[in-house]
This record gives structure tokens, C-alpha cells and sequence, in this order.
């Protein structure tokens, strides 16, 4: 499930055969179930799992290049040195392989690709409209930017 709030996007994630047992009137429930996901327009992404939430902001510095801050909340300090690995491997797992070897480096080859100037035209699947929407919303904020 995707959503417009505004500029902004909610996207909630979750094995269908979980979801369709779960009570939606029980956000505990579906907390553990889901996993929620919004987009703060411009360039901020909050993730919110079932254990912990990422924060991630993107800094765009030039075409192609961006830097990118990750942070991950995890809802109490570790108190004991197998608490301590247990997040530093979920954190290496999501920003590591995750966000790094799968999203970003997906990303990246996708810029390369569109670079190339191979390409005529780029069709996204029904699963990606939000990126879309995203450019729409990016375009309009500048046309409306530079008119004044």
C-alpha cells in the first residue's frame, strides 16, 4: 500500500499471508507485522520496522554524486555486549547490504544507465509510481521556485 501526504509518501509493506491475519484495529499487531515507510520531501526516509527505525537523509552534491546519513533508533540502549552485537549487526545489515550493496548500488547502476544516453524512455513497474510522483513533486517545487 502507497500513499500521497501532501509532498510527502507512506508506503507500508508486509507478507500478505501475516497482514491478512492480523487485526487492523490492533497497531501493535501490525507494527510487528509491517513495515512502514515514509518519504519527507525532500530528501529524508523513515523506516519503521518491527525492531528498530532507520533514518536516512540524502544530501545531493552534484549530478551523480550524493552523500548519505543513516541513523538507526532501536528503543533502548544495549545493555549487555550481546544486546550491542545483535544492533551493530542489524545496522551493518540494513546500511551495509541493504541499503548499500542492494538500493544504492541498484541506484547507482541505474544513474549509469541513464547517463549513457542509450535510452529513449524509461518504464517503471506498478510497484515504483512513488518514484513518479517523487520527480512530478520535485519538478513542480522548482518550476514554482523559480517563478519567484
Amino acid at each position: 500500500m502507497s500513499e500521497s501526504l501532501g509532498l510527502h509518501q507512506r508506503t507500508a509493506v508486509g507478507r500478505s499471508e501475516y497482514v491478512q491475519s492480523a487485526s487492523t484495529a490492533d497497531f501493535a499487531q501490525l507494527r510487528r507485522l509491517v513495515t512502514y515507510t515514509y518519504s519527507v520531501f525532500p530528501n529524508t526516509t523513515i523506516v519503521i520496522s518491527p525492531d528498530y527505525i532507520n533514518i536516512v537523509i540524502a544530501y545531493p552534491q552534484e549530478p551523480g554524486r550524493t552523500l548519505i546519513d543513516d541513523f538507526m533508533l532501536i528503543p533502548e540502549p544495549p545493555r549487555d555486549e550481546k544486546a550491542e552485537d545483535h544492533w551493530r549487526r542489524s545496522f551493518e545489515l540494513i546500511d551495509g547490504q541493504v541499503f548499500g550493496q542492494e538500493d544504492f548500488a541498484i541506484a547507482a547502476l541505474s544513474h549509469a544507465g541513464l547517463s549513457s544516453g542509450a535510452l529513449t524512455a524509461l518504464e517503471l513497474g506498478g510497484l515504483e509510481l512513488g518514484i513518479r510522483d517523487f520527480h512530478d513533486k520535485v519538478e513542480a517545487h522548482l518550476r514554482s521556485s523559480s517563478a519567484n
